[in-house]
């Protein structure tokens, strides 16, 4: 029999009524394990019922390569030896589900917005619809909000706009910005929305230009110190941080079926948490315009 995808590599308790039925998710693409949430729908996979004789904790299986479906028998420990042998580092990834979450697979370092660690699985499913009662986990609820993960913008590229000044070239494409600020707060001699340019290099030097391009997480902002080549200062760091009342900021993780706006960076951007935005599946900035809440 065929085995679903890997959704942990540990089993979940979950304290079951007595003769209440619980439908196990095969298929390992529920963002609701370890139950079904219809995502299975037009595959191969069916959910598994689990009728409960007594009330008590059952441990379902959360790997979904048990041989006592739906219950865990144990394989699970050898599935994580598997997974990251001593001295590998595996690939972080995320994967968008249509009109679901974000699926995070093998994320180490995750933070929320006071910069604590948040408790990181093998597999996450992270709410993009903004409706979450468990943000930043999905709870299902983008079903019944109707959350569309759509892109609708007609120009995905967007537009580059550049600036000089002293031999410093600062390029922007507001498109990917997410309205963090981090520019303003920073360094308003050089960036200031307020003025016109907006921008103004000669204002600065290469070390404060500098902090501020590593501070910007959308990507938006590239330079050129020497007025040559463009680029993004990045980091050797990977991982995710929430932002307060905003959106994701991710570093050096790949990201599946996107298209990437002009001077855009693949290894530094945002992504959408409160479902609003019109670039998804990147932050627009829209979480601002609309007060957009965490507790929402």
């Amino acid at each position: 029999m065929k085995k679903g995808e890997v959704a942990d590599t540990e089993p979940i308790g979950i304290k079951v009524e007595a003769g209440k039925s619980y439908w196990w998710c095969a298929c390992g693409r529920s963002s609701n394990q370890p139950f079904c949430d219809g995502s299975h729908a037009g595959g191969e996979f069916e959910p598994v019922e689990h009728k409960a004789e007594k009330n008590e904790t059952v441990w379902f299986c959360a790997c979904k390569q048990t041989s006592n479906r739906p219950l865990c028998d144990g394989g699970h420990n050898a599935l994580a030896e598997a997974e990251k042998p001593a001295g590998i580092e595996n690939t972080v990834e995320i994967a968008q589900r249509e009109n679901g979450p974000l699926v995070v697979k093998q994320l180490e370092k995750f933070y929320d917005p006071g910069g604590n660690a948040i408790e990181t699985r093998l597999v996450m499913a992270l709410c993009r619809c903004g409706h979450s009662k468990n943000k930043p986990f999905c709870d299902g609820s983008h079903k019944e909000a109707g959350f569309s993960s759509a892109n609708q913008r007609e120009n995905r590229k967007g537009r580059m706009h550049t600036y000089e000044g002293y031999g410093i070239t600062v390029a922007f494409n507001p498109l990917v910005c997410s309205h963090a600020a981090e520019c303003a707060r920073l360094n308003q001699e050089v960036f200031d929305s307020n003025e016109r340019p907006w921008i103004r290099p000669a204002n600065g030097d290469e070390i404060s230009i500098g902090t501020v391009m590593s501070a910007c997480p959308s990507g938006a902002l590239s330079w050129s110190p020497d007025g040559k080549n463009l680029r993004h200062e990045v980091g050797d760091k990977t991982e995710i941080r929430v932002e307060k009342n905003g959106p994701y900021w991710v570093r050096n993780i790949a990201i599946d079926d996107v298209e990437w706006a002009e001077g855009a960076s693949q290894s530094k951007y945002v992504l959408c948490r409160c479902g609003l935005s019109k670039n998804k599946p990147f932050c627009d900035g829209t979480h601002r315009d609309e007060r957009w809440r965490d507790d929402e």
